[in-house]
């Protein structure tokens, strides 16, 4: 945006059905400008530099309590056979995605935990047949098109702390395992959620029957949480979308009521496909 002298004052962030439009102040900007630029910034998750895949086996973190990794694939190879060998864990579920978000292939694991939890932007008649294991561990999945992929490897045990993954094109582990911070009720704390990328996890004290309202919001982002008991790694919360108000209807806010005392971790994620800052706030119901 420039003013009649042709000076930049404002840059177009986001419109909304050509009814009204937002934009970031020149100041602003140029301050966040200079932050990135000193390394300073916000802390986005980027894609690994092309030059740091490999081809052969990658050992990735996985996440307790989610056992998810991400393996990022730089375009540059050939269509054809994607083989990705997981070895012991024969049970993973392992998804190939496009970067923006559809499915290439996946495996019979990964169809039955999408049957069990289904993605409400995911038209089940839009996904690929399972691609059957070709050996204990190993499946080799169609790849269509020379672009970027998103390999997802999902321990459904949710144990395991690392994973090695042998696969035939060149890849690089994407998001490393974030480690939890610490909130108390009445406190409140900011972050960054990416995509694709892991939750950010938060652990919370409570006593038994104690009440909390809890609220991720975000400026222009779809932000939703979930909170799951910390002494099981394998418990999933029910999320909490919306409910909350902010500029779109879209800030996730909801009371939670602890079953008994001990810690709890609030996982709070984006659901919209954009990278989003967020504010978890925690506050006496």
């Amino acid at each position: 945006m420039v003013d009649g002298r042709g000076e930049v004052v404002g840059i177009s962030g986001y419109s909304y059905d050509d009814q009204f439009a937002l934009a970031l102040d020149g100041e602003d900007a140029a301050t966040v400008v200079t932050e990135v630029l000193a390394g300073s910034g916000s802390e986005w998750q980027l894609l690994p530099a092309d030059d740091e895949a490999r081809a052969g086996t990658t050992r990735v973190d996985q996440d307790q309590g989610v056992g998810l990794s991400i393996l990022y694939a730089p375009p540059g190879g050939d269509a054809g056979t994607l083989s990705v060998d997981v070895g012991a864990a024969d049970r993973a579920a392992i998804e190939v995605r496009s970067v923006d978000g559809f499915t290439e292939a996946l495996n019979e694991a990964a169809a039955a935990a999408l049957a069990r939890d289904p993605d409400p932007d995911v038209d089940d008649e839009d996904l690929p047949d399972p691609t059957p294991a070709t050996s204990p561990g190993v499946w080799e999945f169609p790849v269509s098109e020379d672009e970027p992929l998103l390999i997802y490897v999902d321990d459904p045990d949710g144990g395991a702390q690392a994973v090695d993954v042998l696969t035939t094109v060149r890849v690089a582990a994407l998001h490393p395992v974030k480690p939890l911070r610490d909130i108390s009720v009445g406190q409140s704390d900011e972050g960054t959620v990416t995509f694709p990328g892991e939750p950010d996890g938060f652990l919370l004290d409570l006593a038994t029957g104690e009440e909390v309202e809890i609220a991720a919001r975000s400026a222009v982002g779809d932000v939703a949480f979930s909170v799951s008991p910390a002494s099981d790694p394998n418990a999933v919360g029910d999320e909490v979308d919306d409910g909350g108000g902010g500029l779109f209807d879209l800030d996730a806010e909801d009371v939670f009521t602890a079953p008994g005392t001990g810690a709890y971790v609030i996982d709070v994620h984006q659901v919209d496909g954009y990278s989003t800052d967020y504010r978890l706030e925690v506050a006496p119901a």
